[in-house]
């Protein structure tokens, strides 16, 4: 066996598997949360809070490096990992919801310009 497939698999990569995607689809409806708080002007942001809307493209491209890593990484998990496999499921429920609210929100831009 090669030295790096026994590598790949030790528990420490386990661990990530199981945890990765877990956090990075936390972390990418959190600031989904926080930027669309700020989009319609709510506490703790409160009024101007909407000039946010320049940086629209920055935090679309922090959620997708964010969420489709968590996504690819929760698909592979839950076929090879015998374990838990509510925290993997989890995971992919919530990096798919943070990918599917960036892109909903186009769809509804682009057919409300066009209509």
């Amino acid at each position: 066996m090669p030295l790096g497939r026994k590598v790949f698999d030790s528990k420490i990569c386990n661990g990530v598997k199981k945890y990765f995607p877990l956090l990075t689809g936390i972390l990418a409806l959190g600031i989904e949360v926080l930027v669309f708080l700020s989009l319609l002007e709510m506490p703790p942001f409160g009024k101007g809070g909407s000039d946010i809307i320049w940086g629209l493209p920055f935090f679309g491209l922090i959620i997708l490096g964010l969420a489709i890593p968590g996504l690819t990484l929760a698909m592979s998990a839950r076929s090879t990992l015998q374990g838990d496999r509510r925290l993997i499921i989890i995971g992919l429920i919530m990096n798919g919801l943070s990918l599917a609210a960036p892109i909903l929100a186009l769809v509804f831009g682009v057919g409300r310009a066009l209509l």
